[in-house]
C-alpha cells in the first residue's frame, strides 16, 4: 500500500506491502524535499538563497524578472575615456556602491564568511554642492575644499551655513531623544507630526543651510529627488535618518566600505551553489496565489504556473503588492501594509563627462550635487527643489577607490 501525508507542509510517501506492515525494519520512507520559490535576486533574495542552500534541505528556485541577477547590485564593464579598442576595461558598480559598518554589520559579516570571502576595503565618502554652473560651490573634505571658492571667505551666507550645520548637529538629536523618553504621551504625538520645515523655521535656520546643505545632503544619501526631501517631510524621520548615517557629526565618522573589483563578486559566489537550472532569469512572476484548502502556493509565470510549498517574495513592496493583487488569497492586512510605501525612479548613466562635475577641481568629491537656482513666489532666489530635471547627482567612482 502507499500512504501520503504532509506534516508541516512537507510531503512524504510511505510505501510497504501487506506482508511487512508489522515489521518496521521493512518499511521504506521516501522523503520529498520541499520546493521553495524565491522571487527577486536582490540582496534579500540572494541571502535567502544562500541560507536555504547552506542550512536547509529544500529544492530552491530563484526567479528574476531582469536578464541579470543582483537587483540593486549592478556591476558593468567600462572603458576609460580616451582609451581605444583593446584598452583597459574596469568594473564599475552603478547601484550598490558603498556601505558603512554601523549600518551594514550583518552584510559585512556575510562577506567575510568562509564560503563567501569577498573583501571590503575602506573608501572616502566626501560631498560637494555646485549651483548655477559653478557660481557657488563648496566641498566638505577639509577647510581648503570648504572654501574652494575663495570669495566665500567673505560671504556671510557661507559662514551662516557653517554655523547652522554645527548648531543643527548639536541640537537636532533632542527630537529623537524626546521620542525615546516622552514626558507627555500626548505631546509626543504632536511632535511626531512636526515637519522639518516647521522645525527649521521655529529654530531660525537660514536659507543657505536649507538650500546648500540639508536638502542636497539628504537627497544625495537618500537617493531621492529634492522635492521628496522638501520641507514638509517629518522632522523626526529625517533627523533619525541623518543620525543613523552619521551625518550629525563632524569628527569620528566611521569609514565607509566598498568591494574592490565590483559587488557582482558576491552575487556570483552565492549563485555558484545554486543548480543552474534553478536560476530563472527574464522570468517575471506575474501573480502569487494561496487557497484555504491547500498548503501549496501557486505562482503565475508568463508561460506556465508552478506550485511550491513555500514562496519568499524578496521584491520591493510595490512589486510584491502587484503580484498578490493579481493572484488570490491576499489579506487586507497585507494590502494595507504593502500599500503604505511610496517609490520613485532614479535614472543612472555611467559616463566620463567632466562637464558634469563641479567647475573647480578642488570641489570634486565622491558625491557631487549639481543644481540650479529658481525664483520662488516670494521673489527669492533659492536653490531648485521642485524641478527634478534641474538636479544631477554625480558619483565620482575613481575617488571611491573602485578603479584603483
Amino acid at each position: 500500500m502507499t500512504t501520503q501525508f504532509a506534516p508541516d507542509h512537507h510531503h512524504y510517501t510511505l510505501s510497504c506491502d501487506s506482508a511487512s506492515v508489522s515489521n518496521s525494519a521493512d518499511m521504506v520512507v521516501a522523503y520529498q524535499k520541499p520546493r521553495v520559490a524565491i522571487v527577486g535576486s536582490g540582496v534579500s533574495g540572494l541571502a535567502a538563497t544562500w541560507a536555504l542552500n547552506e542550512w536547509g534541505d529544500a529544492e530552491v528556485h530563484l526567479f528574476e524578472a531582469e536578464d541579470r541577477p543582483g537587483g540593486h547590485t549592478n556591476t558593468v564593464k567600462f572603458r576609460r575615456p580616451n582609451v581605444g579598442e583593446g584598452g583597459e576595461e574596469v568594473y564599475v558598480d552603478t547601484g550598490f556602491i558603498v556601505c558603512s559598518p554601523p549600518s551594514y554589520p550583518n552584510f559585512l559579516k556575510f562577506l567575510a564568511l568562509p564560503d563567501i570571502k569577498i573583501p571590503a576595503i575602506r573608501t572616502e565618502m566626501t560631498f560637494s554642492v555646485s549651483r548655477d554652473g559653478g557660481m557657488f560651490e563648496w566641498a566638505g573634505k577639509d577647510p581648503a575644499t570648504l572654501f574652494c571658492q575663495a570669495q566665500n571667505l567673505l560671504n556671510p551666507g557661507m559662514w551662516r551655513m557653517i554655523w547652522d550645520i554645527l548648531r543643527f548637529n548639536a541640537s537636532a538629536l533632542s527630537l529623537i531623544e524626546d521620542e525615546e523618553e516622552p514626558a507627555d504621551p500626548s505631546a509626543k504625538g504632536a511632535k511626531a507630526e512636526l515637519s522639518i520645515g516647521a522645525y527649521l523655521d521655529r529654530e531660525g535656520y537660514s536659507n543657505e543651510f536649507i538650500d546648500d546643505y540639508l536638502i542636497p545632503m539628504t537627497a544625495a544619501i537618500w537617493s531621492t529627488p529634492p522635492d521628496t526631501c522638501a520641507l514638509d517631510f517629518p522632522a523626526r524621520t529625517l533627523i533619525r535618518f541623518m543620525y543613523n548615517h552619521h551625518l550629525l557629526q563632524i569628527t569620528g565618522k566611521p569609514k565607509w566600505m566598498t568591494i574592490p573589483g565590483g559587488a557582482h563578486q558576491y552575487v556570483k559566489r552565492v549563485l555558484s551553489k545554486l543548480p543552474p537550472n534553478n536560476l530563472h532569469l527574464s522570468t517575471p512572476v506575474q501573480a502569487v496565489s494561496t487557497s484555504p484548502g491547500s498548503s501549496k502556493v501557486t505562482i503565475q509565470l508568463p508561460d506556465r504556473t508552478e506550485e511550491f510549498d513555500h514562496v519568499i517574495l524578496a521584491t520591493h513592496s510595490n512589486t510584491t503588492l502587484e503580484m498578490l493583487r493579481n493572484g488570490s488569497g491576499m489579506t487586507s492586512e497585507e494590502e494595507r501594509i504593502l500599500g503604505s510605501f511610496e517609490w520613485n525612479k532614479n535614472r543612472t548613466v555611467l559616463h566620463g563627462d567632466v562637464d558634469l562635475m563641479p567647475k573647480r577641481r578642488a570641489a570634486w568629491s565622491c558625491w557631487n550635487y549639481l543644481t540650479f537656482s529658481e525664483v520662488n513666489a516670494q521673489g527669492e532666489k533659492r536653490a531648485n527643489t521642485n524641478k527634478v530635471a534641474l538636479t544631477c547627482m554625480n558619483f565620482w567612482v575613481t575617488d571611491f577607490a573602485l578603479l584603483r
